[in-house]
């Protein structure tokens, strides 16, 4: 398979969110066996990153069957039970402009589940235009089995920026959960959202051709001297 690069020689660079209490090398097993590596191996990079904080509590038991060796786990940030705010959610946005920096160029963000939420929070502060730490940082998100974040105060930020303008795609599983959560964030959260369902829950699926090329193009039409 031919490498197609952008106007900079090199291919798209996609800093990976995992989901809630996993780590960076369980998402970069979950995108393998999906086949969504080597479908997108030619035209992106896809650059696993662990969550910012420690998991508070053990990890969800198929995820701990899956990658029984797996000890490290992490999550974004944490619930407050009593006010529903997310503490350190401030923080995760913090190390994701840092990374950005730090990994750059970064063209864009995929995240799963917690980690497709704080693709979304910062989408929204990439907007907002009293807040500089994304400014012009990314061209789109991807978001798989995520949902728009939910705490009052980045609920209020969204709201007052939606909708959000940049770029993005969304991956729903008609069996999951989230799957209302993920059309509703595709279709009234960004302007524009493409949204691409598949028949099963909350995972990172295998595409059929169809979906895959409709995702290939979505991250084609970010590439300046695209080879179609």
């Amino acid at each position: 398979m031919r490498t197609q690069t952008n106007a900079q020689g090199r291919r798209l660079k996609i800093l990976c969110l995992p989901g809630w209490r996993t780590n960076s090398r369980i998402l970069r097993d979950q995108l393998l066996l999906s086949g969504l590596t080597h479908l997108l191996a030619d035209i992106a990079e896809l650059k696993c990153l662990d969550p910012c904080q420690p998991a508070q509590g053990p990890t969800n038991p198929i995820v701990k069957a899956a990658w029984p060796d797996e000890t490290d786990f992490y999550q974004w940030w944490y619930t407050n039970e009593n006010t529903m705010e997310y503490d350190a959610g401030e923080a995760a946005v913090d190390y994701i402009s840092k990374k950005i920096r730090e990994e750059g160029p970064v063209d864009g963000l995929l995240g799963f589940s917690q980690g497709g939420a704080l693709a979304c929070m910062c989408a929204a502060l990439q907007q907002k235009a009293d807040d500089e730490r994304l400014k012009n940082a990314l061209k789109f998100v991807i978001t798989i089995a995520s949902f728009s974040p939910r705490s009052p105060s980045w609920s209020h930020i969204i709201e007052k920026e939606q909708p959000l303008t940049l770029p993005s795609l969304h991956i729903a599983g008609k069996k999951d959960e989230l799957h209302p959560a993920s059309v509703q964030m595709a279709q009234h959260v960004f302007q524009g959202g493409v949204l691409i369902e598949h028949d099963g829950g909350h995972t990172i699926p295998k595409l059929d051709a169809m979906k895959g090329q409709q995702l290939r193009h979505f991250l084609m039409a970010h590439m300046a001297n695209s080879l179609l």
